[in-house]
């Protein structure tokens, strides 16, 4: 069997049927993928409905566990039951692409690959940006430390024989812990971007861990574990530089940036961040830290809490407007979209402090925060909320260039928004673009095989994708028809006017 799909499964009810629903429709024989579902202890009726729902396939099956409270002992107890060369880690309410498991164990297979990060694709959230596939990966290990979650697909054979686990119990973080051993651990780190494999969902209402106010002080106990293994495992000064830096921005720095200390800026965390800068980091990893966040490093670390406080407020007010100045369809389905971004900044900048420490200038921080009008952009279709990135370049004056080229992903029906995207890690903002009062787009629509493209809405930039209908051939009348076949019968250049009205 090549790969077992391991599902951790608690509270999820109907909406695991999503999944389940993509798991039947894989390309890859049933006979060699399988999928286990590890029911967490639901305290609903979860785990029947699951059973429910998979009686009928026989390379899936339910485990039932006592509850645990976290996703880690139900992926060891699913990883042990598992018998797949490979095993992908899925959570209970996404989906995968129909050929997702054909596709990225080819690829293992192919490349001897411990490791394979998919393509990740959001639906009413963000995701990393996989764009291009790399067969050594860790040769890049800012794009690998991007993606620390489980779901990928892993060597099962490799993660026995290294001992990696989840660690289980109430632990913070167990996700990036077991993925970054294996990061460490693999001889070979793939990324795998020519396909679309994993939806990633957001399911406003439903609790979830990720979305819960963490003890702090646990959750940074969990972050000096991931920088333990780092320190002990990366040989290479500067890879260790690398990935310790990620949880630094990303998991302490970026919450108390922009709009993410209004929702989490409370003192407990601020004082969590400031003693993981003072045990863990020094002034040689200040200095790889871009304007924004050296600014806020240092004001930690100068106890300057008002000013941590009054940056974030700074950060937030530097608001970036989008507007769509040109829209068409190539005739290969290629779309193009034209983009003209402005910046306005209201907040006031907290001074530096002369001498203490390496306080970046106004100019540098301004210079960072002015890059925010080199915006992303993004289409996210109306129903399911499935966002599809565009590749983008830019010029001078905020100026965009965003395509998206057929390939092995279409476009699915429905009506499709452009999003302009501004900011980084977690004071990043999707916004509508509106269209431009001068933009003109082509009239009707375009047909590409069996679909249909066209933009709607001048206020407004949407497109809309639709299965192409032939027109209803229109009746002939038989007078006009009876013309037809007699000109069809005589010379190009006899005129027969009188015949044609006698033979109406």
């Amino acid at each position: 069997m090549k790969v077992s799909v391991v599902v951790p499964v608690y509270n999820t009810g109907q909406a695991v049927e999503g999944l389940i629903d993509s798991l039947r429709a894989q390309t890859l024989s049933t006979d060699e993928w399988e999928a286990v579902f590890v029911d967490d202890g639901s305290s609903d009726d979860t785990a029947d409905v699951v059973e429910g729902l998979i009686a009928d396939d026989a390379n899936m099956r339910l485990l039932r566990e006592a509850p645990s409270g976290w996703p880690g002992r139900p992926r060891n107890v699913g990883m042990d039951a598992a018998s797949g060369e490979y095993v992908f880690f899925s959570d209970d309410d996404d989906t995968l692409g129909p050929e997702a498991l054909e596709r990225l164990t080819s690829f293992a297979i192919e490349h001897g690959s411990d490791v394979v990060v998919p393509r990740t694709v959001g639906k009413n959230r963000g995701v990393p940006s996989i764009t291009h596939t790399v067969v050594d990966a860790q040769a890049d290990p800012g794009l690998i430390m991007s993606s620390l979650a489980p779901q990928k697909l892993f060597r099962r054979a490799f993660l026995q024989e290294h001992g990696i686990r989840f660690v289980e119990g109430h632990f913070r973080l167990e996700d990036h812990l077991f993925v970054t051993t294996a990061y460490l651990r693999a001889e070979r780190v793939s990324v795998y971007a020519d396909y679309p494999c994993y939806y990633l969902t957001f399911q406003p209402g439903r609790p979830h861990i990720s979305q819960q106010q963490p003890d702090w002080h646990g959750y940074f106990g969990s972050v000096r574990a991931c920088l333990d293994r780092v320190d002990e495992e990366a040989r290479d000064p500067h890879l260790r530089r690398l990935m310790r830096g990620r949880w630094l921005r990303a998991e302490a720095l970026s919450r108390l940036r922009g709009d993410g200390y209004k929702k989490l800026g409370t003192p407990e965390l601020v004082h969590e961040v400031r003693q993981l800068l003072l045990d863990r980091y020094d002034d040689a990893d200040l200095a790889d830290l871009k304007p924004v966040d050296r600014m806020l490093a240092c004001l930690l670390l100068d106890g300057r809490d008002e000013d941590v406080a009054a940056l974030a407020a700074w950060e937030s007010s530097v608001l970036v407007t989008s507007e769509a100045t040109a829209a068409s369809i190539d005739a290969d389905g290629t779309i193009r979209i034209d983009l003209r971004s402005a910046l306005t900044i209201d907040g006031e900048l907290p001074e530096a402090a002369a001498g203490s420490r390496p306080y970046p200038t106004a100019e540098e921080l301004l210079e960072q925060v002015s890059a925010y009008a080199h915006v992303g952009v993004e289409l996210q279709h109306g129903g399911s909320r499935v966002r599809r990135p565009m590749h983008v370049t830019h010029e001078d004056g905020g100026v965009a260039h965003a395509v998206l080229k057929p390939g092995d992903e279409r476009l699915a029906n429905g009506k499709w928004t452009l999003i302009a995207l501004a900011g980084e890690h977690r004071t990043r903002r999707r916004r509508p673009a509106d269209a431009a009062p001068d933009l003109h787009v082509e009239p009707g629509a375009r047909r590409i095989e069996e679909t249909t493209f066209g933009f709607l809405d001048t206020g407004r930039l949407v497109l809309r994708v639709a299965k192409y209908k032939a027109p209803v051939p229109v009746p002939v009348p038989l007078r006009t028809r009876l013309k037809r076949r007699v000109r069809r019968l005589l010379p190009a250049d006899f005129h027969v006017p009188h015949l044609l009205r006698s033979a109406s």
